[in-house]
């Protein structure tokens, strides 16, 4: 893949992701104006992530089907189009209905483009990729965290989602006319059978480990901005700049993970567990030095995450190579599964224990899932 088209890919990546993330800040802002309660606002989030999670397993065989370049170029106009519509809704149902909308296209943008990559890449360099976009993208859900609390302050939730419309709208006119690399003319019969990728061992085994991983990223990462808040006062715009360090620790590692994987061979997994359940335990800590300790739990955090991701995908992707786009698909529903279930299970624990067991039971399974991972992927 050439270099402009994957900078412009990763770009639209850090968009999306951006965008399905800043309802967190303003959603006080979104309940005061459209005159509802905060839980009701809430139902915004749903509204996006559960359409995302479940029509990705709609737009993989498509991209297998009719080829990764028109999914994503059109899903990219499409998101452009409903997050700027999202900023004119007049009435809570209205803003659901859109936000949905959105979500629908999200989940033919970022699975599709790593499907894409793993397509035009081999081996090391896949590996390496795929991580450095994932790194990316969460960069976006980091920033987007800062961007919407900064522009909130000094306008309106609705320019916030319009600002992202606009933003997505010229990424989507840059793909369309320089994303040329592509499969265009069909590699399977549709629709592919989801029952035959599952017969691959590699490939059963390994989702499992990408729900775990997605257990403990995003259920967790879902509360380390309201962590942030309740225990330091800091602003949204520096909670976005504190959290945008997971982001940059997981791109700046993703473009090395896979030269790594090669040279740790299986102990690869071993380690990165430890890493990501060491930065765990590293968060909760406190006192003179709480700060220096939160970024450096992060970055570490950050880094594990798409270590495990990266690997979890390039096995996957490589078990069926001609349906790289269903193989994602099943991925990102692991994933966002995952972390859908991991937000509930961690909200009980919230209300019950407060933030440090959220953070103490994540750090467990990060070293669980490193050792699940060398015995399931040892030698793949």
């Amino acid at each position: 893949m050439k270099y402009k088209a994957f900078v412009i890919l990763a770009l639209l990546g850090f968009l999306v992701q951006g965008d399905n993330t800043v309802v967190s800040p303003i959603l006080p802002d979104i309940a005061s104006d459209l005159n509802v309660l905060i839980p009701q606002a809430a139902l915004v989030v749903a509204g996006y992530l559960i359409p995302f999670g479940f029509f990705a397993l709609l737009h993989g065989p498509l991209a297998d089907r009719f080829g990764q370049r028109r999914i994503i170029s059109i899903a990219a106009f499409g998101t452009a189009v409903f997050s700027s519509a999202s900023g004119l809704a007049n009435s809570l149902p209205q803003l659901i209905i859109f936000r949905g909308i959105n979500g629908f296209f999200a989940a033919g943008i970022i699975p599709i483009t790593v499907s894409l990559i793993g397509d035009t890449m081999k081996g090391e360099e896949k590996q390496n990729k795929i991580g450095a976009y994932l790194g990316f993208t969460f960069l976006g859900q980091a920033t987007g965290t800062a961007l919407g609390g900064g522009l909130t302050h000094y306008f309106s939730w609705r320019g916030v989602f319009i600002l992202y419309g606009v933003m997505e709208l010229l990424a989507a006119v840059a793909i369309h006319y320089n994303l040329t690399i592509d499969r265009d003319t069909p590699s399977a019969k549709f629709p592919i059978g989801y029952r035959a990728l599952l017969k691959k061992r590699l490939i059963y085994s390994v989702l499992p480990l990408v729900f775990t991983n997605g257990f403990i990223v995003y259920g967790s990462f879902a509360y380390l901005g309201s962590h942030l808040k309740d225990f330091y006062g800091f602003s949204y715009l520096w909670i976005g700049l504190i959290l945008s360090s997971f982001g940059l620790a997981a791109f700046a590692l993703g473009k090395k993970s896979g030269l790594l994987r090669a040279k740790l061979a299986d102990g690869y997994f071993i380690l990165f567990g430890a890493v990501g359940g060491l930065s765990l335990l590293l968060y909760i800590q406190t006192g003179v030095y709480a700060l220096a300790l939160l970024l450096v739990s992060l970055v570490g955090f950050g880094g594990a995450f798409i270590a495990f991701q990266s690997a979890f995908i390039t096995v996957a992707q490589d078990q069926a190579p001609s349906s790289t786009g269903t193989v994602m698909a099943l991925v990102a529903f692991c994933l966002f599964c995952g972390g859908g279930l991991g937000t509930l299970v961690n909200r009980k624990i919230l209300t019950l224990y407060g933030y440090p067991p959220i953070y103490l039971t994540a750090a467990i399974l990060f070293i669980a899932l490193g050792i699940g991972s060398y015995w399931v992927l040892k030698g793949s």
